[in-house]
């Protein structure tokens, strides 16, 4: 859709039904997506511009030689007690020199972010987190208030951080030089936690990222969830991750080699990633997850990571069905619309447009798993798998977390080949659960106008006998090759399917129909 489009219908829509969450009809798109974009505007900050090698009297080198966090914490803080401005990271060849090489911000300890102040990143720069555990448990060592895996607790602070921030931008600032990059060294995490785990399980103990899971289900008090730990708790930490904080925008950066899930908003609002590249093959490495945001819009994204390009998350298990108490904690007293009644972890992912992405190496477009508030409203349009993926679209959750994922459009995907996993799945079996009381729910889903090269398995569907899948649509899907032709399409428990013009290989698929087979469950799906 031409930016002279949108901006026709942005015109009628400014007062539009979004604030009221209301979807836009299913045959709808273009409108859907005005209303969502409508409600997303740039943040705008002001103030002065603070050159960090002047502020400190210290420039970047090849090698990262100085340290730069207390620096660039100071300069931050300057900003924001004068109302905010932009502290900028410069290469020392300065902005016209064509030929640069990259200098390094060596950052040990993390970076928070105020309300009003801004990154600007020069080309040719680097800022490198490096890995000291000791250093990212905040300011008292007991840790930050953060999300780790859709469950919230104190720990090891995202390597950029904000609590209750607005108006913030990451940005590049422009000519000659290579893209600016962030690095979280996440490689050296990985080892510390690997080797960790191996302790613990040595010792008969449950890895941590299982023990985290039993302190949601019992509802343990947030207040009391304090795991600072370097020898027990090993909960790498995020690339970047704001929480409950709006007017957000990260554009022009390279992130690279996160600890953990490299752009992880939790209970945020309008948001913008744009003209952004992720290289993320650290074990976990997603791409960027929204968690419990409304507003999002990801444009221009070049993906390529060991994990989720995408996924859009709105927390686990009981933990984000029921909200767990704030009492006793820093946000107790917060007004802020992810906070209702005394408790945090219900939001929905909700009001999302993903557009001109371009998907490497593992999942391209997902919803879930962490996703037992629900998400609504989700938008894909003109993207792109050029290289190979392990998934298209895909729809995750399990009996254990329930929620309801409605109104997901997909419109113009091209992809590659998928050489392991399915073009498009929609499944409610993800970890293999099918005990659990709280079956997730999946409707008003259409995706069309697909191409798939080449893919290992065609179609899954499956919903659950007791929560069956309502109004799911096909239309112009081409997938031209596949390598288990008996995995073409399959499906069960949903109502109302309807493949229009869907092709895999030398069939092509027409109907509209229901199908509940008794007994046919979901296949596991990991």
């Amino acid at each position: 859709m031409s930016n002279s489009k949108l901006l026709l219908l942005f015109s009628g829509l400014l007062f539009g039904c979004l604030a009221c969450n209301e979807a836009a009809p299913q045959d709808d798109f273009d409108q859907g997506v005005a209303q969502v974009m409508s409600h997303i505007q740039r943040p705008e900050i002001n103030g002065p511009h603070i050159i960090l090698s002047e502020y400190c009297g210290h420039q970047p080198d090849r090698k990262g030689t100085y340290d730069f966090h207390d620096a660039i914490q100071s300069a931050i803080d300057s900003l924001s007690s004068i109302g905010g401005g932009h502290l900028i990271f410069t290469n020392t060849a300065g902005m016209e020199s064509w030929i640069k090489s990259t200098e390094i911000y060596r950052c040990v300890g993390p970076i928070e972010l105020k309300s009003n102040v801004a990154l600007g990143f020069d080309p040719s720069t680097r800022l490198h987190f490096q890995f000291d555990e000791k250093a990212y448990l905040g300011k008292d060592g007991q840790g930050v208030l953060r999300r780790y895996e859709g469950t919230m607790l104190y720990s090891f602070s995202p390597l950029i951080y904000g609590m209750n921030v607005e108006n913030v931008a990451i940005y590049a600032t422009g000519r000659n030089g290579a893209t600016p990059v962030i690095n979280g060294d996440g490689e050296t995490w990985l080892e510390w936690q690997q080797a960790g785990e191996k302790s613990r399980v040595d010792r008969g103990l449950k890895p941590a990222y299982l023990a985290l899971r039993d302190v949601n289900e019992a509802a343990t008090p947030l207040k009391t969830r304090i795991f600072n730990d370097i020898k027990e708790d090993f909960y790498r930490p995020q690339l970047f991750s704001l929480y409950f904080s709006k007017n957000i925008l990260v554009e022009g950066i390279k992130f690279e080699e996160s600890p953990f899930w490299m752009i992880n908003p939790v209970f945020c609002d309008n948001l913008i990633f744009k003209d952004v590249a992720l290289e993320g093959n650290v074990v976990n490495n997603d791409g960027i997850d929204p968690d419990g945001c409304n507003g999002v819009l990801i444009e221009n994204v070049l993906f390529n990571t060991h994990d989720d390009n995408i996924a859009l998350k709105s927390g686990r298990d009981k933990e984000a069905r029921e909200g767990i108490s704030v009492e006793g904690t820093e946000i107790e007293g917060l007004k802020n619309p992810h906070i209702v009644h005394g408790k945090v972890g219900q939001s929905k992912c909700e009001n999302v447009f993903i557009t001109n992405c371009h998907f490497k190496n593992h999942y391209a477009i997902c919803i879930g798993s962490e996703i037992a508030a629900g998400a609504k409203n989700v938008y894909a349009l003109d993207n792109f798998a050029l290289q190979d993926i392990k998934m298209g679209v895909f729809l995750k959750s399990n009996r254990t977390r329930g929620g309801v994922i409605e109104n997901v459009y997909v419109k113009n995907f091209r992809i590659n080949q998928v050489p392991q996993g399915d073009a498009i799945c929609v499944i409610s079996n993800y970890d293999n659960d099918s005990t659990s009381p709280y079956p997730p729910m999946f409707k008003n889903i259409k995706i069309e106008n697909v191409t798939v090269e080449k893919a290992h398995r065609g179609i899954r569907i499956y919903g659950w006998a007791d929560a069956v899948l309502e109004n799911i649509e096909l239309k112009n899907i081409n997938i031209k090759e596949i390598e288990e032709p008996q995995h073409a399409l399959e499906y069960n428990y949903v109502n109302h399917l309807t493949l229009d013009n869907v092709k895999i290989s030398d069939k092509t698929y027409n109907f509209t129909q229901d199908k509940k087979v008794a007994g046919l469950n979901a296949p596991q799906q990991e």
